[in-house]
């Protein structure tokens, strides 16, 4: 086989998630909901940029990102899960959506994305890091 159909082809493709997330999740997403009390502006960044060629510093960059989540979902009042988040998307359209439901929607979205870099590793015939939630709070727990 060759080309794009090509197992190892798709794997690579399926690791550019990793840029992915970092991009949609970490400079995007959490811009929307972080600086929603400013103007709720989209910042210009291309999702297929690679915001990190450095794979070592893209692993460090993740887990730092993903580690402001936390500290910012907690500062908020109970009341702003029942709100709504209102940005300008990078095309410039005002938008209003459901601010729970639109959460909910980046963890997803990223969990796919996780799955897709999981399922590249497992091709090329790497061993992948354990994605199972409750295995996770097992081992959380054991310590």
């Amino acid at each position: 086989m060759s080309g794009v159909g090509h197992p190892s082809a798709l794997a690579r493709a399926d690791l550019r998630a990793g840029p992915h997330l970092l991009v949609g999740e970490h400079l995007l997403w959490f811009r929307r909901f972080a600086e929603v009390s400013k103007e709720g502006v989209s910042p210009q960044v291309a999702l297929n940029d690679e915001a990190e060629p450095d794979r070592a510093r893209l692993a460090q960059r993740l887990i730092e990102g993903a580690a402001r989540w936390q500290p910012l979902i907690e500062s908020w009042p109970e009341a702003r899960f029942d709100g709504q988040l209102e940005y300008t998307t990078m095309r410039g359209q005002a938008v209003s959506l459901p601010f729970s439901a639109t959460l909910a929607h980046v963890f997803n979205h990223g969990t796919h994305h996780r799955g897709q870099i999981s399922a590249a590793l497992t091709a090329m015939g790497w061993r992948s890091p354990e994605l199972d939630l409750v295995y996770m709070l097992q081992q959380e727990q054991a310590r």
